[in-house]
């Protein structure tokens, strides 16, 4: 991976906060769950998980992409 590449990976993640079961996202943003990073398709207030098309996977938490 270039180093631009691990720039963008990492500012994707610093600006995904943990997700929170009471709050409310709006689409577009960014949350952190379960060493994923997931993005708001619409306005909603579920879980992330692999088979909520509400929540789009952008990748995987980690250290090393």
């Amino acid at each position: 991976m270039f180093a631009h590449e691990r720039a963008i990976y990492f500012a994707e993640h610093l600006n995904a906060p943990l997700w929170q079961p009471k709050q409310v996202y709006l689409a577009g943003e960014k949350v952190t769950h379960q060493g994923m990073i997931h993005q708001a398709r619409w306005w909603l207030n579920t879980e992330p998980s692999n088979t909520n098309e509400a929540w789009q996977l952008l990748g995987m938490c980690s250290e090393h992409p």
